[in-house]
């Protein structure tokens, strides 16, 4: 299975079903389930935009790390360079947390029961996640 490493608290804030697009640089061409890998780090502006969105940081001060979450499927990514875009498809234009450039559109989160440890990686990699869990 494909796997995306996310900065803290952006990786719970998906599981949680607050956030339904990731933020990229780049596009991928990949579409289905990603398991979702919450990183060692935290994203230090992510209060202030929490905040701006209305919604409060406080609950995934704590949220682990180093860590399998679970796995959601990505469905669309929509290029905000792209004057033909469609913003209002999946309701992107109207999620404050959707900033691109590329935001990958992402439902069915499925949190884990606990997160599994274990190394991320840059870009898509790959994780065997049924072994894991055995």
């Amino acid at each position: 299975m494909k796997a995306l490493t996310i900065k803290q608290p952006w990786a719970s804030l998906l599981m949680a079903g607050v956030k339904r697009v990731e933020n990229r640089t780049w596009s991928t061409g990949h579409r289905g389930r990603l398991a979702i890998h919450a990183g060692k780090q935290v994203d230090p502006a992510a209060a202030a935009i929490l905040a701006a969105a209305g919604i409060d940081p406080e609950p995934f001060a704590d949220a682990p790390r180093g860590a399998i979450l679970g796995t959601v499927e990505l469905v669309d990514v929509i290029d905000g360079g792209d004057p033909q875009r469609d913003f209002t498809r999946y309701d992107v234009d109207a999620d404050p947390l959707a900033f691109g450039p590329y935001c990958w559109v992402l439902e069915d989160p499925r949190p884990l029961d606990q997160p599994i440890p274990c190394r991320g990686a840059l870009s898509l990699w790959e994780v065997d996640l049924e072994e894991m869990i055995r």
